[in-house]
This record gives C-alpha cells, structure tokens and sequence, in this order.
C-alpha cells in the first residue's frame, strides 16, 4: 500500500481522534499521488521538444493513475478523475517551483544567471503547455513553501520552521 510506505517514511505520526485520522488519510493520498506526478513532469521536463515531453507524460500517466486509483479507491469515478487533474496541476507548479529553486541556488549571488533561470522556467512551462503565467506558477509555489510549516513542523519548532520557509521564499525570488 502506497498510503502506509509513505506514512510511515514521512515520519508523521498519524492522529488518535477518527475524523483527524480521516483527513489524515486523506491529506496523505493527495500528497502521495501529488509527489508521483511531480516526479513525472521532472523526469520528463529533461526533454528537449514539446513533442518529446508529451510523450513521457503521457506514459508516465498509467503509472501515477495507478497510484491514484489505490490512493483514492473509496471515491467514485468522476472525484477520482478531479482529483488527478487537481494533483497534476498542483505537481505541475511543485515541479517548475523545485526547478526554479534548484537553478536559483546554482546561479548563486551572479544577477545574470539568476535571470536566466527565470527564462529556463519559463521555457519548461511553455514546452510542458501549461497556459498558466510563469509568475503565477512561481507565485503559487512561493505560497506552498510559506505553508508548509504549517503541516511539517511540531508546535514547539515552529518559529523556527517559519523562518526558514520565508527564508527560501526570498531565496527563490519573492
């Protein structure tokens, strides 16, 4: 089970209560499915053409249904078919993010690299066809990274975890 290998390398414990416990489940399927496509798109934004990229997604697409199918196996056909088109957008943005990120700490402090890595992204949002700006899709993901203390980091580290996530937001570009 997907769900449970992935509980349990997270490190989260999961709640006691039965309707945490159930967002739990639920919060862990999205996340799953989301990491899987996210995954996808990276290996397959590689790619030099339009042509080559839709190609490895669409290959790369039984495979995370598959994963969706046993992550989300309660649901009915139709929500389970919004939520894979919600994780792929959601993957999508993780995925440029992360690629951004990555060529912003290459660039370093050179300006001129770090323009470029605005251009790169946005190539690889053009040839992955999303019709999304480049600056909202890095603005989405800048929130995500602002969030994401929120749902990793216990009570009493919390400060802390904020900071850090602000810190690589301004890092990326906010």
């Amino acid at each position: 089970d997907p769900l449970e290998a992935f509980k349990e390398s997270s490190g989260r414990p999961e709640p006691t209560d039965e309707k945490k416990k159930k967002t739990f489940k639920k919060e862990l399927a999205k996340k799953v499915v989301n990491d899987a496509r996210k995954e996808s798109i990276r290996a397959c934004m590689k790619e030099t053409t339009a042509a080559k990229v839709s190609t490895c997604l669409n290959e790369a697409k039984s495979d995370v249904d598959d994963i969706a199918s046993v992550a989300f196996k309660d649901e009915t056909s139709v929500k389970l078919e919004m939520k894979k088109k919600q994780a792929e957008k959601k993957a999508t943005v993780l995925a440029l993010g992360d690629a951004f990120r990555d060529c912003m700490q290459a660039a370093g402090n050179s300006t001129s690299k770090k323009t470029a890595c605005k251009t790169e992204v946005k190539g690889k949002n053009d040839i992955l066809g999303v019709k999304t700006p480049i600056k909202h899709v890095l603005k989405d993901y800048r929130a995500d990274l602002l969030l994401s203390p929120a749902e990793s980091c216990n009570s009493t580290e919390i400060k802390a975890c904020r900071q850090n996530a602000k810190q690589e937001a301004i890092n990326n570009g906010m």
